[in-house]
């Protein structure tokens, strides 16, 4: 039945086909719309996964990523570079097949806490069958495994333990009691520390040091000040001064002959070490000698025989100046086996040889 045009029922009808169509209409286009927001939501998925993807190739620092089963997933290029294992021939592996060294370790304890307990761990490892340490730090993954950032630190790790090891002999030697030694700041003179010798040669003791009261300046005498400072300048260009023999005033305010050579420390500019010897000992020999020779010569002077000193080869060495006056010789003429030269010809090849003989049978050489 056709119903006429412009009647209530022409028109009723009408409307029903209009919103059917237009509810056809929005479904398709809702329809088109959901499509496109899903393939573009698939677009910037992908893309930020390319970004991490890139982001994580591009670290310094190994990565790898471990399931449940502690098998690997993922591996960046820096872990291929550290590892020296491809990771094709890693993925899909265990960490305990890969790297069975690892077994009974501290990273096994440390990546089985960081999997059970869902807890970040940070450790260092030694891998013996490389005999290389490894720094690492393992992440709970979303996913119920773990992450791991790792690098290599051996040459890191053995220059430490050699600054320790040098640290632990030379304070060994600052605790030695045969020499003095002292750390300072050149600076302010300060003596920052002293080891028991040193403190005996100045008379001061360890709360002196404590209470910052001895300063190197302030214990140096007027007449060493320049030479001092002189060391001074040197250690500041070249970051040691040769050894330099001068003075320090006592607590008591005698004083105390030293032979001291100074070192700068190589990681500052201005503090260092220095190691001190105390001459008093040498000093009073040397002027033990001193004495010894004057009282000599002029025991040489006083007799009316002719008096020399040769050496145990029979060579004269330094002044004989009874073989001068009674000979006439020169220095020079005299030294070594020059003396035989004012004997008689005849009998200086003898006179020598009668020496040589005494000395070797250590007996009073007697020649006439």
């Amino acid at each position: 039945m056709s119903l006429a045009l412009n009647t209530p029922e022409y028109l009723l009808a009408e409307n029903e086909r209009l919103r059917v169509r237009l509810e056809v209409a929005e479904a398709t286009i809702a329809a088109i719309h959901d499509g496109t927001e899903r393939r573009a939501a698939e677009t910037s998925e992908q893309k930020a996964n390319e970004r991490i993807v890139a982001l994580m190739e591009s670290l310094t620092e190994g990565l790898c990523v471990l399931d449940r089963d502690y098998r690997f997933t993922y591996i960046n290029a820096a872990a291929e570079h550290i590892n020296r294992i491809s990771r094709e021939a890693i993925l899909g592996r265990t960490q305990w097949d890969v790297f069975p060294g690892s077994v009974g370790t501290v990273l096994e304890r440390e990546f089985r806490r960081a999997m059970d307990e869902r807890v970040t761990t940070e450790f260092e490892n030694h891998y013996a069958p490389w005999d290389r340490w490894y720094a690492l730090k393992a992440y709970p993954a979303v996913d119920g495994g773990i992450c791991v950032l790792y690098r290599d630190v051996t040459e890191t790790k053995q220059a430490a333990d050699a600054r320790q090891r040098a640290e632990e002999r030379l304070q060994r030697v600052f605790d030695t009691q045969t020499v003095g030694m002292i750390e300072w700041n050149i600076d302010s003179g300060l003596i920052t520390a002293a080891n028991g010798h040193f403190l005996d040669m100045v008379g001061y003791a360890p709360e002196d040091v404590a209470a910052r009261r001895l300063n190197f300046r302030a214990m140096t005498p007027p007449e060493w000040t320049a030479q001092n400072e002189e060391s001074i300048v040197l250690l500041r260009r070249a970051g040691r001064a040769p050894a330099l023999e001068k003075e320090y005033l006592r607590k008591d305010g005698t004083r105390v002959p030293i032979l001291i050579v100074g070192v700068r420390f190589e990681n500052s500019d201005n503090e260092g070490m220095s190691v001190i010897v105390d001459l008093t000992d040498t000093k009073r020999a040397e002027a033990g000698l001193r004495a010894s020779e004057g009282r000599f010569r002029a025991a040489v002077g006083a007799v009316s025989s002719i008096v020399w000193t040769n050496n145990a080869l029979g060579m004269m060495t330094g002044e004989q100046t009874s073989w001068e006056n009674f000979t006439g010789q020169a220095r020079d003429s005299y030294q070594g086996f020059g003396w035989s030269g004012a004997v008689h010809p005849d009998d200086a090849q003898r006179t020598i040889a009668a020496w040589n003989d005494a000395v070797a049978r250590k007996a009073t050489f007697v020649f006439e």
